[in-house]
């Protein structure tokens, strides 16, 4: 009995009470228990009971607890009915702006969409309220997706042409179809794309003039003064790059090179003192002062030596 219940939605309320109340009838008639809310005064109490006990599994808990205290299952199903089957105005309007609201796009499937439709439909003529069936039929293809315009466009003109050539059922049981095509198609449409564009490259661009990959020989500036940018300066020769003058870079030497180039400048400057004073046959050092007169405070007397040329050289060698 579990399993079999388990099968039908349970009864929420008012909004579902219209298919809960077909699933339910179902369900009793299967099982044998149908003549409890049929004809209650012919049935024996083991029936009432069986079909109390469903009913009261068939609702929720919030539901449930408007008939836990019926003995009969005729009861239990006469204050569900008044409870929630509301035919008064406020109900019709309701159902009725709920249809004229629903559109395809606030479901996820043409399927869930038609079954919405269908439900509302049913509520209405389960409280006398039968909707024209074009007037059906008009609304359900005014608010499909645009995907769906050539068979909206097909649907329309076979209608022109006769108006029977369509009910409810068959126009549904089209569109489905219709929507399993769309799908089916995109998806073969979606793989081709992504074929296509792993095939596709980028057209490689080269001039064969300037030898650049930024552009072809159709735009290049060197060929084309007039399609050069703004600050682009025109040289003759375009493969010519302008090379970035360094500053020469001090050589460091070598503690020989230094020596060497002192006794040099020692011997240079020896031997134009040695032409510049042959006739005394002394050495003065070149830009030598002049010797002066001793202060007579001072307490040593200072002297002007001869240094020797061998002198000179081993100071310059101790370098």
């Amino acid at each position: 009995m579990a399993s079999k219940l388990g099968q039908i939605s349970k009864l929420k309320g008012s909004e579902n009470y219209q298919g809960w109340a077909i699933m339910a009838k179902a369900h009793l008639l299967r099982e044998g228990l149908h003549e409890a809310i049929a004809n209650p005064e012919n049935t024996q109490d083991r029936i009432q009971e069986k079909s109390l006990a469903d009913i009261i599994l068939m609702c929720e808990y919030g539901t449930a607890n408007h008939i836990q205290a019926c003995k009969t299952g005729f009861e239990a199903w006469k204050i569900l009915k008044d409870l929630y089957n509301s035919d008064g105005f406020t109900s019709k309007y309701l159902l009725l702006q709920k249809f004229y609201q629903t559109r395809q796009a606030d479901f996820e499937s043409v399927e869930a969409y038609v079954s919405t439709l269908k439900s509302i439909l049913d509520n209405l003529a389960a409280q006398d309220l039968q909707m024209p069936e074009m007037a059906n039929i008009a609304w359900l293809l005014q608010n499909l997706k645009p995907e769906f315009g050539p068979f909206v466009a097909q649907v329309t003109q076979s209608l022109r042409v006769n108006p029977t050539a369509y009910t409810w059922e068959s126009l549904t049981a089209n569109l489905l179809d219709e929507a399993k095509r769309l799908e089916v198609s995109g998806s073969q449409n979606s793989i081709q794309y992504i074929k296509n564009w792993k095939k596709k490259k980028a057209p490689a661009m080269y001039c064969k003039y300037c030898h650049l990959h930024s552009h072809n020989e159709d735009s290049c500036a060197f060929l084309h003064p007039e399609k050069a940018p703004k600050g682009w300066k025109n040289y003759s020769n375009p493969k010519a790059v302008t090379k970035v003058q360094k500053k020469p870079q001090k050589t460091l030497k070598h503690a020989r090179d230094k020596r060497e180039e002192r006794i040099t400048a020692i011997m240079a400057a020896s031997t134009s003192t040695s032409a510049a004073s042959s006739d005394s046959g002394d050495i003065q050092l070149k830009d030598a002062p002049q010797p002066t007169e001793p202060d007579s405070d001072s307490d040593s007397d200072i002297e002007l030596v001869d240094v020797p040329l061998a002198t000179s050289l081993d100071k310059a060698l101790e370098f």
